[in-house]
């Protein structure tokens, strides 16, 4: 689980860095943590690495330029897709700001270190859910009860809109608006039979019935395009699937 803090307070850095630390030992984490002191190390940072899982980011900073709520805003056409955003301050007023962002969720200081463990385990169980199951959870926005699908049954999984973090999830008999992260299925569903494909989706080689240099054809009659960066990973699992 690697985590960014990115806040300019110093004396609230140290502070949260023991926080992880006591998690991390308490519930094995595994949580590698990268420190950045300004909005401006961070759009750097998220330009160079993406190996990241989870941000606390502080909304109120020295800068009046920008604030964390702006600085999402701005990223987030390329990057809300790629990991859990926390949003971390001493005021409460800006929950009801931070909305449009779609944080996971909002800390308000001093951080409680049992509501930020609770919030590290949902996400890790989240994941580990999904790994090697049979079955997915899923809601779709428009309802309030969540569903059981099976694994099989996912066609492809697809980004919709990046700021607003909903993805397509198309199924042998259903269409789902969710919201979650497309890496967050991509990481889960890898030791199955799935694959990116692009930036924007997320495929089941079961369901592929033919392909060509830059498009792969489903079983649902949709034509996805395979962008040149992800054909290796898509014929590498390709061939592992028709060799099985």
């Amino acid at each position: 689980m690697n985590v960014i803090i990115c806040d300019d307070d110093s004396l609230f850095i140290i502070q949260f860095k023991k926080m992880l630390i006591d998690i991390d030992v308490a519930y094995d984490l595994n949580i590698n943590i990268k420190i950045v002191d300004s909005l401006q190390k961070l759009e750097l940072f998220l330009k160079t690495d993406d190996s990241f899982d989870i941000i606390f980011l502080d909304i109120d900073f020295k800068n009046p330029d920008l604030n964390g709520i702006q600085f999402i805003s701005k990223v987030s056409d390329e990057c809300t897709e790629k990991w859990t955003l926390f949003f971390v301050t001493n005021y409460p007023r800006f929950v009801f700001d931070s909305f449009e962002a779609h944080p996971e969720n909002f800390l308000v200081k001093p951080l409680d270190k049992e509501r930020v463990a609770e919030e590290l385990l949902k996400i890790k169980h989240r994941s580990d859910n999904l790994k090697n199951k049979k079955f997915v959870c899923i809601r779709d926005i428009s309802s309030s009860d969540d569903e059981i699908i099976a694994v099989d049954c996912l066609i492809s999984i697809k980004l919709k809109n990046s700021a607003k973090r909903l993805l397509y999830i198309d199924t042998n008999s259903c269409k789902y608006v969710v919201h979650d992260r497309l890496n967050h299925f991509r990481d889960a569903l890898q030791n199955n039979c799935f694959v990116q494909i692009s930036r924007f989706a997320v495929i089941n080689i079961r369901h592929v019935t033919s392909f060509s240099h830059n498009l792969v054809r489903m079983d649902n009659a949709e034509s996805l395009h395979i962008a040149r960066h992800y054909k290796n990973a898509f014929l590498d699992k390709y061939s592992e699937f028709v060799v099985m």
